[in-house]
């Protein structure tokens, strides 16, 4: 359990990181404000609503799929969510805090932030 919650904690703090470089604000605290559009807040919102049903592949599949749509804003704001999830629900939906890293990784990396996301999870 205390090693969950580090790594929770890892994943929320660089999630948080890469939202202060993408938006220029050291106050961005990861919510839905910090979305570009209404159109991006209801994609978010439709993502959350399947993984909160268990969905979670297919929500990320429908994230990729729709990324020009959505942004990396919100598609780092998705693996937040999937973040507070417990390990055995993401397990009995056939997914893993590694997912959730990897996820955040490409999301930093279409964000052009790849590299310095990467630096600062290997030092962790």
């Amino acid at each position: 359990m205390f090693e969950q919650d580090i790594i929770m904690r890892q994943i929320h703090e660089i999630v948080r990181v890469i939202l202060v470089l993408l938006t220029g604000r050291g106050d961005a605290e990861p919510d839905t404000e910090l979305l570009q559009s209404v159109q991006h807040k209801q994609m978010l919102d439709r993502l959350t609503a399947m993984v909160d049903a268990g969905e979670i592949n297919a929500a990320e599949d429908l994230l990729y799929e729709s990324l020009p749509l959505c942004g990396v804003r919100a598609a780092l704001l998705f693996y937040l969510h999937l973040n507070q999830k417990s390990d055995d629900f993401l397990e009995a939906h056939g997914f893993s805090r590694e997912e959730i890293r990897d996820g955040i990784l490409d999301a930093a990396a279409k964000a052009g932030l790849g590299e310095i996301v990467g630096t600062l999870w290997r030092d962790q």
